[in-house]
């Protein structure tokens, strides 16, 4: 038997290959926790009383005062109920409706919480722009006889004769002393001097409701009418001719009550009309020389009706400066 030689002898000894298996732990929460941690606080839309939209926490937006809309709502679309107002429209008259619906049709939006109870869109009544042949002639000539201090008088008018719309308020427009007109005059020295006549203009939109006025002076404050100088109460005015005609009166003023001007004055009138019917018109010239630039007259607008409230220049309402068909008759006449 042949033995192999020692040298030439080989054992085949296995490769014993050891994978390590590393294993991590992520530790979400501590052994003594019950529950996983709350998230973030929830969110939603939140409406404030204007109407506007934000995203808040329901604690928040209630301790604003707010309107929570429910978790995970939100703000676009606006889910806020928007404020509304009173709407005026010539045609359809008031309606309640939000400022964006009403403005949207070139209509009058008059506020946020206004209410068309009572009617605030009747309260102003307007006639216009244009009327054909509304004139009248001088009137200074016959004025003169009926003046006390026919020595010397001054005869004041802004308005040249010929107008172009008339208005009138009614309802809520008149409310107290709310709803007067005044126009603006100037005399040319420091004289002392007295209002011996009005001269007024009116026209009459159809309605022919049997009118009153009140004759009012006043002394100027920085560019309104100011103190009341005097006041005329209760004066008829008659039957007034209807638009584009005009009717004319002539009023005593210093035989009835002697009022002392000087400089800068007012004169105007506040008519006792049916508060549910415009009727009686003051007559506006709104164009032409030579007064162009004494255009100046006011009227005292109530609140809630859409305008700035108080003494308002014509053009809030027409869209330009104005003058009424008001003038007066001046003597250098003594007043005690």
């Amino acid at each position: 038997m042949a033995f192999p030689k020692t040298g030439s002898m080989v054992r085949s000894i296995p490769t014993l290959k050891w994978v390590i298996v590393v294993a991590t732990v992520i530790v979400l929460w501590s052994c003594g926790d019950d529950e996983a941690p709350a998230g973030p606080d929830p969110e939603g839309g939140c409406c404030e009383a204007g109407g506007s939209c934000e995203i808040l926490t329901p604690e928040i937006c209630v301790e604003q005062g707010k309107d929570y809309q429910g978790d995970g709502s939100i703000c676009d679309p606006n889910p806020c109920p928007q404020p509304a107002g009173a709407c005026c429209d010539p045609a359809e008259g008031c309606t309640v409706e939000t400022e964006e619906t009403c403005t949207k049709t070139e209509r009058r939006f008059l506020g946020v919480g206004t209410s068309c109870e009572p009617d605030p869109c009747s309260a102003l009544c307007i006639i216009g722009p244009v009327a054909e042949g509304v004139s009248s002639d001088p009137i200074l000539p016959e004025a003169s006889f009926h003046c006390a201090c026919l020595t010397e008088i001054l005869f004041l008018k802004n308005a040249d004769n010929s107008y172009e719309a008339a208005l009138s308020w009614t309802g809520s427009g008149t409310a107290g002393h709310y709803g007067t007109f005044a126009e603006p005059f100037e005399l040319p020295t420091d004289r002392d001097g007295s209002p011996c006549l009005a001269i007024l203009q009116f026209s009459d939109n159809g309605n022919h409701v049997e009118t009153e006025i009140d004759l009012i002076f006043w002394a100027d404050d920085d560019g309104q009418p100011g103190e009341v100088l005097g006041m005329l109460e209760g004066l008829p005015l008659g039957y007034i001719a209807e638009w584009p005609s005009l009717a004319q009166r002539t009023q005593e003023v210093y035989e009835l009550q002697p009022i002392g001007i000087r400089g800068k004055f007012w004169a105007g009138l506040r008519a006792v009309v049916d508060p549910d019917k415009c009727s009686l018109m003051m007559l506006a010239d709104v164009s032409g020389d030579p007064n162009q630039g004494q255009r100046r007259a006011m009227t005292r607008i109530a609140p809630g009706l859409g305008y700035p409230e108080g003494w308002q220049s014509l053009e809030v309402l027409l869209g330009q400066p104005a003058a009424l068909g008001i003038g007066v008759v001046v003597g250098w006449c003594p007043v005690e």
